[in-house]
């Protein structure tokens, strides 16, 4: 089972999202997580284009930071189960048969720790019944020592996450699926595209965190770079393979 995400950057265009959509089905994902969604033209034309390539199942939230979850299979729904009144669009929990899919798209900034707290107790919640699930999407968060270029290659803390005890916390709670495989390695999402490419610096904001009943299938969890560098969006997606179906 492939589960994917990523950033459609602004909601898109009627041109980048169907390239989204294709890169995301050549990957082989069963379920894929937007993010930047939105209900206009593009995210019309995308659900679209989805819907016919057999993706029958969805639920999306729509505003500046909407997010959209499509699967082939299908699952029950709620939009901002925390019952957050800031930033409620931010999280959908895709509820299937056999395990518990969180959709997100973070806030930047310390806006986004609501959100984390709801994640953090909610795995705790998941994990003390012994329930399978995964966070995957847009943090807009990570580990400031490892996930920030800069602060990587000056070996100072130049830039920071204002939220990134948190993302710490949720981390022992369910592992982030990519870090667990990749340790050592230093690999970015997302580059600035406002700034001269000879300037840009990378950040890791988009992650997968998974409860540990799920860690034993975990084979395998990789950046695509392929649609940021074509220009589709300013994000790499993200796509995490289980060996099994939880």
């Amino acid at each position: 089972m492939r589960i994917g995400a990523v950033n459609l950057r602004s909601g898109g265009n009627p041109t980048s999202v169907l390239e989204l959509s294709k890169i995301m089905r050549a990957a082989g994902c069963s379920t894929i997580v937007f993010s930047e969604f939105r209900d206009n033209l593009a995210g019309q034309t995308l659900l679209r284009d989805l819907q016919e390539h057999g993706y029958r199942y969805f639920s999306f939230s729509s505003d500046i930071r909407g997010v959209l979850v499509v699967s082939e299979h299908g699952f029950d729904a709620t939009v901002n189960p925390g019952g957050l009144s800031a930033f409620p669009n931010a999280i959908i929990r895709a509820s299937f048969a056999t395990y518990t899919l969180y959709a997100v798209y973070m806030p930047t900034g310390k806006r986004k720790i609501p959100q984390f707290r709801y994640l953090i107790e909610t795995a705790k919640l998941h994990n003390a019944r012994g329930e399978p699930g995964i966070a995957i999407g847009d943090f807009n968060n990570g580990c400031e020592k490892l996930d920030i270029q800069v602060n990587v290659t000056s070996g100072k803390r130049i830039e920071d996450f204002p939220a990134h005890p948190y993302f710490h916390e949720l981390d022992e709670v369910w592992p982030e699926a990519w870090r667990r495989l990749h340790p050592s390695t230093y690999e970015y999402s997302w580059y600035a595209s406002n700034k001269p490419i000879s300037k840009r610096q990378g950040w890791r904001l988009d992650h997968a965190f998974i409860s540990p009943t799920l860690l034993p299938q975990l084979a395998s969890a990789q950046y695509l770079p392929e649609p940021r560098v074509a220009g589709r969006t300013d994000h790499s997606a993200l796509v995490v393979t289980l060996d099994k179906s939880p």
